[in-house]
């Protein structure tokens, strides 16, 4: 009878500490949804309220830094920079996109509603190490570490969310250290990956993503084995890259990294880009190695 009743115990305790963890959690990531669903329809001063939670109070951090800063473009840019106003938002998005990070904490209370503990956790962790990539990091240039970390966090949330459906293999060595890049090169590149090879159906979905060092230069291959695309497409987007057309309603990611990585300043970087419908896409971007310092950011700038 006495160990009946100390079961007992332990099951009441465990279910309110579940449930008190459960709200503890729930509480801020429903807070952060609406707040995402709310902005911009049409109020601009929706802001996300602060959280004694660290990842939560960075992500809540980051969010309205966003908000700001697009709310100043709209409201103070000039009409002769609209075009120039159009592109940082874009790019803004770029970093920190409001449907992934609203379908990310769905996906996260999703797994604390569930009690999926370990789950939750690795999701905060893959979450809170992109939000400090994007939100303590300002630099234009960066090691090719860090990107190459960003961009595996970014994927480890894809293919929880697949459930394993979607792979993501990796082929890189260790002459990456010391090499800086042109910052969130990857990410677009990737997310076209998934949201127009892949769609709603990762079903034996595969991700390479390749670096090379070749002399002075650096090649990344980003390659999957998804839908492809039509010729006529391939061509219009070639023919986007090669006239460095930046199209804010179709094809703006790789676009965009095309026209940044052509600079200059960059050493005349290249991408490249070949698909067949029903046969994958394969994507390259080429850069010269850049072993860079504080001076040599400074005159970048």
């Amino acid at each position: 009878f006495i160990m009946l009743v100390l079961l007992v115990v332990v099951l009441v305790i465990a279910f309110l500490v579940a449930y008190v963890t459960s709200y503890r959690f729930t509480k801020p990531v429903t807070q952060m949804i609406e707040s995402i669903q709310a902005f911009g329809k049409p109020d601009l001063n929706v802001r996300m309220e602060d959280s004694s939670i660290r990842e939560f109070h960075d992500m809540g951090i980051v969010f309205n830094e966003m908000a700001d800063r697009i709310e100043y473009l709209i409201t103070q840019v000039y009409e002769k920079e609209i075009v120039a106003a159009r592109s940082q938002v874009k790019y803004l998005q770029a970093q920190i996109n409001p449907h992934f990070l609203m379908n990310t904490l769905q996906q996260l209370q999703t797994e604390i509603v569930y009690g999926n503990v370990e789950e939750s956790n690795d999701i905060i962790v893959d979450l809170s190490k992109m939000l400090r990539y994007s939100l303590y990091n300002y630099e234009e240039i960066v090691p090719i570490g860090m990107e190459l970390q960003y961009i595996q966090s970014y994927l480890e949330l894809f293919t929880r969310k697949y459930e394993g459906e979607l792979q993501v293999k990796y082929e890189i060595t260790e002459e990456i250290e010391g090499y800086y890049m042109l910052k969130m090169l990857l990410q677009p590149i990737v997310e076209n990956c998934i949201m127009h090879a892949f769609g709603e159906n990762p079903h034996g979905a595969l991700i390479k993503l390749s670096v090379e060092k070749k002399k002075d230069e650096f090649l990344f291959c980003i390659e999957d084995n998804g839908a492809g695309m039509p010729p006529e497409t391939l061509d219009q987007l070639r023919y986007a890259i090669d006239h460095k057309i930046i199209n804010y309603e179709k094809h703006f990611g790789i676009s965009n990294v095309s026209a940044r990585i052509s600079n200059p300043l960059y050493g005349n970087g290249a991408v490249r880009i070949d698909s067949h419908l029903g046969n994958g896409t394969y994507v390259t971007i080429e850069f010269q190695q850049m072993e860079d310092t504080d001076e040599e950011n400074n005159d970048r700038r």
